[in-house]
């Protein structure tokens, strides 16, 4: 399934608004993309048979014009958007934290620990804030843009446009396995995370009595290990990251060299 968890739709309450605006935005900048090609289009396609005025090059040069400045306008507005999404995100997130660590026991503070209360308002924001300014909006402008395309493709190619559909969607499931093997490494990478900061931070919290009975070399050894431990669960998050990234746009160079073959048998 996709990455679609209830708890963390409930949290995005005060940042939905940013969500729906950056889709938005999304859209409009494939709306302008969409009509700047079409302009263009239909420009060169009356080159073999030059029948366009004066005016009508005139006004295919301001429609692509304004196609380019509303593609330019969407791009900055995205990035301004996704900025402040993103600072509400660590305000709203890091609140939360701290008001729930006020809340606990010193016991469970204990049990918590201080590396994994900073790990948590640290490094664990930064992917929510991934989920929620990227991963959300994303989503649902990957459900929206090939229906849009869909329908901006079948008047010219009606074949071209149903096999681009099926295509899309057939991605959504293969992303996804992806997705969950990356999960996967991503909650041992944590475990490794964790492991190291709370060794380093005792190390660092107990370096004069590891001097004084000569066990700094014995413990350098140890976080050298779980470091290189850490290391590879990284370097394995990338390698799928990689992959992922290789097959999917694979997939979508050689469905679009299949739809210029269909496009060319039938100009011929």
């Amino acid at each position: 399934m996709l990455l679609i968890n209830k708890t963390l739709l409930k949290m995005s309450k005060g940042i939905r608004h940013w969500i729906f605006i950056i889709t938005a935005l999304k859209l409009l900048v494939l709306v302008g993309t969409a009509s700047f090609a079409r302009t263009v289009s239909g420009f060169l396609g009356n080159i073999t048979d030059p029948q366009m005025t004066t005016a009508g090059f005139s006004q295919a040069v301001l429609s692509a014009l304004l196609a380019a400045l509303v593609i330019l306008l969407g791009e900055v507005l995205i990035g301004e958007a996704e900025y402040r999404c993103t600072a509400r995100v660590r305000l709203l997130l890091r609140e939360k934290i701290f008001a729930k660590m006020l809340l606990l026991d010193v016991g469970s503070i204990e049990k918590i620990g201080t590396t994994a209360a900073v790990a948590s308002a640290v490094d664990g924001i930064e992917q929510m804030q991934t989920y929620y300014c990227h991963y959300l909006p994303g989503l649902i402008y990957c459900m929206t843009a090939p229906i849009y395309l869909f329908f901006q493709l079948k008047s010219a190619s009606m074949p071209v446009a149903v096999f681009l559909l099926i295509v899309t969607l057939l991605l959504f499931p293969a992303n996804n396995i992806f997705r969950q093997v990356i999960q996967n490494l991503k909650n041992n990478y944590w475990v490794s995370f964790s492991d190291l900061t709370g060794h380093y931070l005792e190390s660092l919290q107990s370096l004069t009595t590891l001097k004084l009975f000569n066990q700094d070399e014995r413990r350098t050894r140890t976080l050298k290990a779980k470091a290189d431990d850490f290391n590879q669960k990284i370097m394995a998050v990338m390698q799928v990251n990689f992959a992922a990234f290789l097959f999917s746009d694979s997939i979508i160079y050689i469905s679009v060299f299949v739809a210029v073959v269909i496009v060319a048998n039938q100009l011929l």
